[in-house]
């Protein structure tokens, strides 16, 4: 099936939120846009101005997008009040998600459930790349900066999305993903064909060395497992079967699958 194009409409924030202006960067200037007084109607106007000249918003995936400052610096009655006018559009069904920019240091796990709840999409772009370059066959020897003392020397890091264990969070991201797939597709949907209210036991086998992937940092991966896959009773076994990045289901003493590559 075709990929959808993605239409972006984009909404100027005119340096809202930001605690200065960089020397580059004078939005004034750049887009020459005045935000209306009524924020409703100046957005309303912008999203159907663009969906009435598309080609097609059918084979699109329309995203509004709020540029040109910093969003998440906003105080919060103003970042809801812009969230709420362009959720509309997402309950019309004529926009599918929002997008948004930010500073890195203006962002925590609160304000991203927030934000993930009013339509907002980020995409953790490497897991995404990752998988692209394995299908590719390209090899990807390191993911984020290697920890050394100097990097890490008080000062040196001011803000960005930096962690010790980069590269563990995106593979642990793309193995609880892909259990969650083949679980949610191949034992859900038998549970529905069977008796109302039976759990199931399902026993996922990985390589000794992705347990730590399988479960997450901080074992973060198994509450997603049990809040996303409610009905079933998960666990895991070492299965000196696999290779790495790879796992196998057993499903009440049935196989589901095996061999099933985290990047496939």
């Amino acid at each position: 099936m075709a990929v959808k194009k993605l239409l972006i409409i984009p909404f100027f924030l005119n340096q809202e939120g930001c605690y200065r202006r960089c020397i580059f960067c004078n939005q004034h200037v750049i887009t020459g846009f005045k935000p209306a007084e009524d924020l409703h109607s100046g957005l309303e106007e912008i999203v159907s101005n663009y969906l009435a000249t598309a080609v097609s918003t059918v084979a699109c995936n329309v995203q509004i997008a709020f540029y040109g400052g910093s969003f998440t610096s906003l105080q919060l009655s103003r970042q809801n009040e812009y969230l709420r006018c362009a959720q509309q559009f997402i309950h019309q069904g004529l926009v599918h998600s929002l997008r948004l920019s930010t500073r890195p240091d203006s962002l925590d796990e609160t304000t991203c459930q927030c934000l993930k709840k009013f339509g907002v999409q980020t995409v953790e772009w490497c897991a995404k790349a990752l998988c692209i370059f394995k299908a590719a066959g390209l090899p990807v020897v390191r993911m984020g900066l290697h920890p050394s003392e100097s990097l890490l020397a008080t000062g040196n890091i001011v803000a960005g999305p930096y962690h010790p264990a980069f590269g563990e969070l995106v593979k642990s991201y793309l193995f609880r993903e892909k259990v969650i797939d083949i679980l949610g597709k191949g034992v859900l949907d038998r549970l529905s064909r069977s008796e109302k209210g039976q759990r199931i036991s399902v026993s996922v086998g990985v390589h000794k060395a992705d347990v730590s992937a399988f479960v997450g940092r901080q074992r973060s991966n198994l509450g997603e497992y049990y809040r996303r896959l409610e009905d079933i009773d998960i666990g895991w076994h070492i299965d000196r079967h696999q290779r790495r990045e790879e796992f196998s289901c057993v499903v009440d003493q049935g196989q589901l699958v095996d061999h099933c590559s985290v990047f496939a």
